[in-house]
């Protein structure tokens, strides 16, 4: 039996680019609550009392327009495929 998923984005956390994440997803309903360029913090705006934390290397996953997670780069590596 096959294996399905719906679509979803990744981009990777290298701790100057939190802004630009929260810009490319912010018609997605995340916004950024903090970024000290070693720890990123994401919301969902709607669900304000769900936080994604990422750390500098991590693969921040989206599906739009709430569902957002961090993985590391061997938890990445592990659980996904990028398909072009």
């Amino acid at each position: 039996m096959p294996f399905v998923t719906e679509r979803r984005q990744s981009v990777q956390y290298d701790g100057t680019n939190g802004p630009h994440i929260c810009g490319e997803w912010s018609n997605s309903g995340l916004s950024l609550v903090s970024d000290d360029g070693q720890t990123l913090v994401l919301e969902a705006t709607e669900q304000p009392e769900y936080q994604t934390t990422a750390h500098a290397g991590d693969w921040i996953i989206a599906t739009p327009p709430y569902w957002v997670t961090a993985n590391t780069p061997g938890q990445y590596a592990r659980n996904w495929l990028e398909l072009p």
